[in-house]
């Protein structure tokens, strides 16, 4: 009896101890989260492709900003996952024109549809819009505008001298309703989204921005301005299914200020105002009394002249080096900001292929006195340098539209299987 009850254990146990060995050998291999092409302001693969002399780009204006995390500041570390954006087909294009009144009519050779003086634009890569060239904007001719008078003359006052809606504007409530409705006929999806309306007194504008998988979304918006009488005057967008991708390990806060700070964790190409300003700050906190050889450094994305005159690289443009003037006024201190609070958002991304778009983990900053920097969550390391930039080992030019913990998912293709608007994720997905 005694050896029949041991092999029974013996049996029940073996299998469940190799079991536990597979499920522990499977939790130790890790998986690394896919590059994504996409670019990111003063990340080294587009400093390289933009030609600046350094990686390290101070994206602020002259004398410089410091941001500081509040002391409430949360963490919001742990992890989050990226979308891939999957440009929609024909059909959509299709369903955008009939639904702004473009039926029966076909697009030129720019993908344009024109009819009268309203015209219509969806680029493969996603992005669309509308315009009306007989739109409005004006400010109502009804408004109370104050006028000269003459000392001591008895001048009429006016009514009101804030400017009044049209009378024939409809009301917010109406063209929010109006503008829901034309979006969802164009198939976006406006039952989960962010509705938010601005008053240009004579239009208003509706901005629709998609929540997805409970997350807000920035810059994947769609936006219909609506003026007298009803008549849409304006509307433009960017649309696609958002996709599961991978999932990537978040900075926290603390991490995405430092990136900030040292010119990083931007989407998109470096601004125009951005000035080099770390070194003559750096200098001028060692020394306050110094005063700094070059107090309007040059932006950092022009690179110098040469003795000829011409860039020293392939850029169109560059700046001569002078003489550094001898009486100058110092910058001044660089501001310091306080960012009191935080969330996490997803935040698009045009691939630099063009071909699709990307929602990847972002940071959306407040401060005092309103809204604050966008910053990636995710180390720029999971990002893919450009075609021809080489920033090191893993640089591989290519990008694995695979992803962690879910099975790849295929670009659906709205003229088979129509089951849902381009901005909602697929149930189950």
């Amino acid at each position: 009896m005694r050896s029949r009850v041991l092999a029974i254990l013996v049996a029940v146990v073996v299998p469940l101890a190799a079991l536990g060995a597979v499920i522990a050998q499977r939790g130790d291999s890790k998986h690394t989260p896919a590059r994504l092409p996409i670019l990111a302001g003063g990340a080294a693969g587009e400093t390289a492709a933009l030609g600046a002399p350094s990686a390290d780009i101070a994206l602020y204006p002259y004398g410089g900003v410091v941001y500081k995390a509040g002391a409430n500041l949360p963490a919001l570390d742990g992890s989050a996952r990226a979308y891939r954006i999957d440009r929609p087909g024909t059909e959509f294009v299709r369903r955008l024109a009939d639904a702004f009144g473009f039926t029966g009519i076909e697009p030129d050779a720019n993908s344009t549809f024109i009819n009268g003086d309203e015209q219509l634009s969806a680029t493969p890569s996603g992005y669309w819009g509308y315009t009306r060239q007989s739109a409005g904007g004006g400010v109502s001719s009804s408004s109370g505008v104050a006028v000269a008078c003459a000392p001591n003359a008895d001048c009429p006052v006016p009514e009101t001298t804030i400017p009044q809606h049209p009378a024939d504007l409809p009301s917010q409530e109406d063209a929010r309703a109006s503008a829901l409705a034309l979006l969802e006929r164009a198939g976006i999806d406006v039952a989960h989204a962010s509705v938010t309306i601005d008053d240009f007194v004579t239009q208003w504008s509706v901005r629709v921005d998609p929540i997805v998988e409970g997350l807000p979304t920035e810059g994947f918006t769609s936006t219909v301005t609506i003026g007298e009488r009803g008549v849409v005057d304006y509307a433009n967008g960017v649309i696609g299914r958002p996709v599961a991708a991978d999932e990537y390990p978040l900075l926290g806060t603390r991490a995405a200020i430092d990136n900030l700070n040292n010119g990083k964790g931007l989407i998109g190409p470096v601004p125009m105002m951005a000035y080099d300003t770390r070194t003559a700050t750096a200098a001028q906190s060692a020394s306050p009394d110094a005063q700094p050889t070059d107090p309007m450094p040059h932006p950092t994305f022009v690179p110098p002249c040469d003795e000829s005159g011409a860039p020293t690289n392939s850029s169109l443009y560059c700046l001569p080096i002078d003489e550094p003037p001898v009486d100058t006024i110092a910058p001044p201190p660089p501001q310091e900001i306080t960012l009191i609070g935080a969330e996490q958002v997803l935040l698009f991304a045009q691939s630099f292929t063009d071909d699709q778009g990307w929602l990847v983990p972002a940071y959306r900053f407040t401060m005092s006195d309103g809204t604050g920097p966008t910053a990636l969550a995710i180390d720029e390391s999971f990002l893919l340098p450009p075609p021809g930039v080489d920033t090191g080992a893993g640089s591989s030019g290519s990008v694995d539209k695979g992803s962690a913990g879910i099975e790849p998912q295929p670009a659906q293709d709205p003229t088979t299987a129509p089951s849902g608007p381009p901005n909602t994720i697929e149930p189950g997905k």
